[in-house]
């Protein structure tokens, strides 16, 4: 590797983790709040992409093991957000339905993530937001394309 591409890789590095602290730092909802934590979130907007989820779609969405999904699950439904509804032909098979309380959370949760990450998003302008969520967005879609392919 060149020194013109370690130095950008370095500057890469430490750009990502002090805007990832700073992030996360910024969005994290107090559980005295009763909102859910991140994962929780990410569950809920997963499903309320997707209707009938399986518990096996989710596990595979989030990156999380079985006995981790569970346990989401478990509180998700525990808190009234979610429902399980077990398939009418397989009853193995388990889907994950959004309920209108978990509808009403994620809204919430939405709204509080807006209004904390907001002064940050404001700091640069609506063009450079824009062309930042544009080079996201293509990273992840080839490093999501060059995942599958080594999966093969």
């Amino acid at each position: 590797m060149n020194t013109s591409k370690q130095s950008l890789f370095q500057q890469f590095m430490r750009t990502s983790t002090a805007l990832r602290r700073i992030i996360t730092k910024f969005s994290n909802v107090s559980l005295e709040d009763k909102m859910a934590t991140m994962l929780q979130c990410e569950a809920l907007t997963y499903l309320s992409e997707h209707d009938k989820a399986t518990v096996g779609a989710l596990t595979q969405e989030l990156e999380v093991t079985s006995p981790a999904i569970a346990q989401l699950t478990d509180r998700l439904v525990n808190a009234g957000w979610i429902i399980r509804e077990h398939d009418q032909h397989d009853r193995r098979i388990v889907h994950l339905l959004l309920t209108d309380e978990g509808k009403i959370e994620l809204f919430q949760m939405r709204q509080k993530h807006f209004e904390m990450i907001n002064p940050i998003l404001s700091l640069i302008s609506e063009k450079d937001l824009q062309e930042l969520i544009r080079i996201q967005t293509e990273l992840v879609q080839k490093l999501e394309k060059g995942h599958k392919n080594h999966e093969r």
